[in-house]
């Protein structure tokens, strides 16, 4: 059944009569004088006193489009922000463009903060040689060590015929040492050695520059070339100087670095064995076993030349030496790792 025009449905058996369609209100902007605007153009008319400006012209026919897209405008945002709609996350340009607001904002406090700290540290005037490398003497003493490298770089410089230039280089090597400058230690360490043998500091000298030496060796993984010259430098120093008060130290760090070296041949002998490659490994634990075998890596050099033992088909001289290792290192773990290569080979033996 075709509907009449402005009804909401038709009328039939059981069906009341027919009620006009309501037509959805149109609301309409508001002008200033809070009334209802109307569809047309708006005349061109003066402003009132502080309404602002009035309208220049009438609104011309290109006003409608204009209207027409802020009203679809107006309709997109509608629901935005609803509780059914998702929340995009902030861009992440909008969030660099922040951040970056906010250290413009703080630079200019950070910088004078560095500027009131960096006051406490001017230097005192220096109004000759010796106030130089006394006030170096006083912040080596405080380690405020850059400030002295800068007294002591000056004073070796301009006091090279000074009686306490050798006293300077020694401070100045010392100063490196403090601040892990190795190699620069080792430079002026060396110098003091060869330009002032008989100086005051040259036994002192002599104990840092292996610790300048020591200072620049790497892990027991790589070249321990380093380390070497730090165990010769200390030797030649216990042989030099054998009353100096720092010959105990020297006797430690010989150990240390002789450890450390000992370490490195150990690990080198068990990745040729895991490389089945017994004949290497043998030297290398052999070199250990001959060349280090005060330290406390002997128990894993002996249980490493009974798995070389084992490897080239001696089983029962492997077995003997890993008896052996277990009756004299109980309480060390390498005598549970010896125990149980034990076993294993003479399961394999019966």
């Amino acid at each position: 059944m075709a509907s009449r025009s402005r009804e909401d449905r038709a009328p039939g058996p059981g069906r009341g009569a027919a009620h006009a369609a309501v037509r959805p209100a149109r609301h309409h902007p508001l002008d200033r004088r809070r009334r209802a605007q109307s569809g047309r153009c708006l005349p061109a008319e003066p402003g009132e006193p502080g309404r602002g400006r009035a309208l220049r012209r009438s609104q011309g026919r290109a006003a409608g489009p204009h209207r027409r897209q802020g009203r679809r405008a107006g309709d997109r945002g509608r629901h935005r922000g609803g509780p059914h709609r998702a929340v995009l996350p902030e861009p992440a340009l909008t969030r660099h463009m922040r951040a970056m607001r906010r250290i413009a904002w703080l630079l200019p406090c950070l910088t004078a903060a560095v500027l009131v700290g960096c006051g406490g540290h001017v230097l005192p005037e220096i109004h000759s040689e010796a106030d130089r490398l006394s006030t170096a003497r006083r912040l080596y003493a405080a380690r405020e060590y850059a400030g002295a490298i800068e007294l002591l770089k000056t004073y070796t410089e301009s006091a090279g015929g000074s009686a306490d230039v050798d006293d300077a280089i020694y401070l100045l090597g010392a100063c490196y040492l403090g601040t892990h400058d190795w190699a620069l230690a080792a430079v002026e360490f060396e110098r003091l050695l060869k330009d002032y043998p008989e100086s005051d500091s040259s036994a002192a000298a002599s104990f840092r520059l292996g610790q300048a030496y020591y200072g620049q060796s790497r892990r027991a993984d790589f070249d321990q070339e380093y380390t070497l010259k730090a165990v010769e430098q200390w030797q030649s120093y216990l042989t030099s100087y054998p009353n100096h008060w720092l010959q105990g130290g020297a006797r430690g760090k010989i150990h240390e670095a002789r450890t450390r070296l000992a370490r490195k041949l150990v690990a080198t002998g068990n990745l040729y064995l895991k490389l089945k490659l017994p004949q290497p490994a043998r030297v290398y634990f052999q070199r250990a076993l001959d060349e280090y075998g005060d330290t406390e890596l002997r128990p894993r050099v002996e249980l490493g030349l009974a798995l070389v033992d084992a490897r080239q088909g001696k089983r029962d001289q492997a077995i003997a030496g890993l008896r052996e290792i277990e009756s004299r290192y109980p309480s060390l773990p390498v005598a549970k790792d010896a125990v149980r290569e034990r076993r294993r080979l003479e399961r394999h033996k019966s």
